[in-house]
C-alpha cells in the first residue's frame, strides 16, 4: 500500500524538519561568521604591526641586493603569511 512505503512517512517529516535545521544552521552560521571576521582583522592587524615595527624592513629597498637578499626571518615571515592569504582567496 502507498501509506507503508518510505515516502509517504519521509516527506512529511522533512517537511517539518525543515524549519528546524534551519534555524539551527543558521544561528551557527552567525557566530561563525563573528569568528570569521574577526580573525580576518586580527590577521590584519597584526601582519600591520609585524610590517611597521619591522627594524629589518626595507620599503624602499635601497639596502637590499636583490641578487641575494639577506635572511631577514621577520620580515620574510610577514610577508610570506600575507601573500600565502591572497594566493588562497
Amino acid at each position: 500500500m502507498w501509506y507503508t512505503s518510505r515516502w509517504c512517512y519521509s516527506v512529511p517529516l522533512a517537511v517539518i524538519l525543515i524549519p528546524i535545521c534551519l534555524k539551527k544552521e543558521l544561528a551557527e552560521l552567525a557566530w561563525i561568521s563573528v569568528v570569521l571576521f574577526t580573525s580576518l582583522a586580527l590577521f590584519v592587524l597584526v601582519n600591520f604591526i609585524q610590517l611597521t615595527f619591522d627594524t629589518h624592513f626595507d620599503p624602499l629597498g635601497l639596502d637590499t641586493d636583490i641578487l641575494y637578499p639577506k635572511a631577514e626571518w621577520g620580515t620574510i615571515s610577514a610577508l610570506s603569511v600575507t601573500m600565502l592569504a591572497y594566493s588562497y582567496q
